[in-house]
């Protein structure tokens, strides 16, 4: 863009036209054999109709619609990348919380082999628990894949190799503060790229209306000529302006009006769609906070305690091996929508 803008800017856009031609004229009379003869001519074509101002203008907007675009790609990458982050720490707390489960599932499998063994339970519980320590497992390895997948698309988004050792440092969010959706709409509707882009976008079709209007102006054409006729020298001066009869640059016009209109319609569409984006990320942070509110301290400290007083009902046989299991679904159940929510 910065390229065509140069382009736009040179003051003539045809390079002078430098014509030579020689040769002789044989005398009837015979006197002379011949005389030699020659032509040396030169012509420069200028624009008068403001072309090259129309040229700078569109090149000028594009520029800056360019630059805008190109900030809107960081905006995108930025994104992306702190989206990969948050759901590599996510998914790293769910590791965590798989790993809790599997340990939970094999103390409760040794809890119900032991009590089958001294009479106490039955065959119906050890393999529950058996069933229920495999599906931990597999749980494991899907959360611990799933965390490995997320590293490496963050590694391919921040530009590192594969295998490039890559280290987390934060944690997600216990607690965020409300937001205003018209804040975020102002504040969308302010800064996007994307926007500033179309309104250059539109600025640079208007400008391509005014040049196609500009170029129905006829060029015109100086030019100077030496030679040397019948042993005369000869200097002639000349202008060529042709006829706009016809060709009016009609076509030309009008496809430009329509890049107009048609870019003006999509910088119009382009604003319903951010204000829609925007509103509906006020209305998912939102709803994310409320479900996040949904956890304080007291469920928190519940489903610590549960989780601690079914494994001791377990082990004093107060709870069968089918009620630990429900129970402990539950609460890793609640300890995983804590992480979704956060």
């Amino acid at each position: 863009a910065s390229g065509q803008l140069t382009q736009a800017a040179v003051w003539l856009v045809d390079n002078p036209e430098l014509a030579a031609s020689g040769g002789r004229r044989t005398h009837p009379d015979g006197v002379d054999a011949f005389d030699r003869e020659y032509e040396i001519g030169i012509e420069q074509r200028f624009e008068i109709g403001g072309q090259r101002g129309g040229r700078k203008r569109v090149a000028e907007a594009g520029l800056e619609a360019t630059r805008a675009r190109a900030s809107d790609v960081g905006r995108v990458v930025a994104l992306a990348t702190s989206l990969a982050f948050h759901e590599s720490l996510a998914a790293r707390e769910r590791v965590e919380l798989a790993e809790r489960t599997e340990d939970l599932a094999g103390q409760l499998h040794v809890l119900a082999r032991r009590r089958l063994d001294v009479g106490e339970g039955t065959p119906l519980e050890l393999n529950a628990a058996a069933v229920r320590l495999a599906e931990a497992r597999r749980l494991r390895l899907a959360a611990q894949a799933r965390h490995d997948t997320l590293l490496l698309r963050l590694r391919r988004l921040i530009g590192s190799e594969p295998d490039e050792p890559v280290t987390l440092v934060g944690a997600l969010p216990d607690s965020s503060p409300p937001v205003f959706t018209d804040d975020i709409v102002a504040r969308a509707v302010e800064a996007r790229p994307d926007l500033r882009a179309a309104v250059h976008q539109v600025d640079a079709a208007a400008a391509g209306v005014s040049l196609a209007g500009a170029r129905a102006w006829p060029d015109v054409t100086l030019g100077a000529l030496v030679a040397r006729e019948e042993g005369d020298e000869v200097l002639r001066a000349g202008i060529r302006v042709p006829l706009v009869l016809f060709n009016r640059n009609q076509g030309n016009r009008a496809t430009a009006e329509a890049a107009r209109e048609r870019a003006v319609v999509e910088q119009e569409g382009l604003v319903l769609t951010v204000v829609t984006e925007a509103r509906s990320a006020a209305l998912a942070y939102e709803q994310a906070r409320a479900a996040l509110d949904v956890y304080d301290a007291d469920v928190l400290v519940a489903l610590e305690e549960s989780a601690a007083l079914v494994q001791l009902a377990a082990e004093a046989g107060e709870l069968s091996i089918a009620d630990v299991l429900v129970v402990q679904r539950e609460l890793i159940d609640g300890l995983g929508g804590y992480v979704d929510a956060r």
